[in-house]
């Protein structure tokens, strides 16, 4: 609302670009709790503001460039990542984008243990390293689509002091009943599919030069493997031929002869 009462123009709640220079800075070392570094990407306004932070933290590597399609309201550019923030939108606007390659994708080493406990704890401790930067002026906010929307349910969880904001989209809260297992049968389609597209995307090509062991993880069979719902189970079987229904069992043992 103005002064008198009446409706502000609609550009005036809306946040507008400044003539403010890009900073990128490539290859960026944030140290973990137990030793292990992880690489990011820092994209920041060249100003002596200090500004908040969007980060991500994901498999997606920080360094795969994506190319959105002509009728998408923003044009592509250097920057484009994969469900991400667009560092050439946010940060004009006075905010700095942070993007990290997880353990064992892009240019970090170690184990790869994609949507895993272990992702969230380095998100911790990414969104406190980044907090603490001279030009940081200590909040730090998640955005994004997907992977990039569910890493930030995991990071929330563990309530870093400096995380302020989340704004997940189209992100699954539950990994188990929204991805791996939808109404208790294991989806193939997708997780397979995922799986296998992002380990060629690390191994088939120039990725693989500068980390030959990236995404190096048995999620496939982790995920078959902990199933939740057939053990102990009795699954009711109907025969189209009329036959009637048929109790059968998957794993339950027949129940013990009454004693008389």
């Amino acid at each position: 609302m103005t002064a008198n009462g009446s409706a502000a123009p609609k550009s005036m709640n809306v946040s507008q670009p400044r003539d403010w220079k890009l900073i990128v800075e490539k290859d960026v070392r944030i140290p973990m709790r137990d030793g292990t570094i992880l690489y990011a990407d820092v994209f920041r306004p060249d100003t002596t503001e200090r500004v908040p932070v969007i980060i991500n933290v994901s498999v997606y590597q920080k360094d795969k460039l994506w190319v959105p399609p002509e009728d998408l309201g923003e044009k592509a550019n250097p920057y484009m990542n994969w469900e991400t923030v667009n560092p050439e939108w946010w940060c004009p606007r006075g905010y700095a984008c942070v993007r990290v390659d997880s353990r064992g994708s892009g240019k970090t080493p170690g184990k790869s243990e994609p949507s895993s406990y272990q992702e969230a704890v380095d998100t911790y401790d990414a969104i406190e390293w980044v907090a603490k930067r001279s030009w940081c002026s200590g909040s730090v906010g998640m955005l994004g689509i997907s992977y990039h929307a569910s890493s930030q349910w995991r990071a929330a969880n563990l309530q870093p002091p400096s995380l302020k904001a989340i704004m997940p989209w189209e992100g699954r809260a539950d990994q188990y009943r929204d991805q791996a297992y939808h109404g208790g049968i294991f989806s193939m389609g997708f997780v397979a599919t995922w799986h296998n597209t992002h380990t060629a995307h690390h191994l088939l090509g120039r990725p693989r030069t500068h980390n030959p062991d990236a995404f190096n993880n048995n999620m496939l069979w982790d995920y078959m493997r902990n199933d939740l719902d057939l053990t102990d189970r009795v699954i009711q079987m109907y025969n189209s031929g009329g036959g009637g229904a048929a109790p059968a069992s998957s794993a339950a043992p027949a129940p013990a002869p009454a004693k008389k």
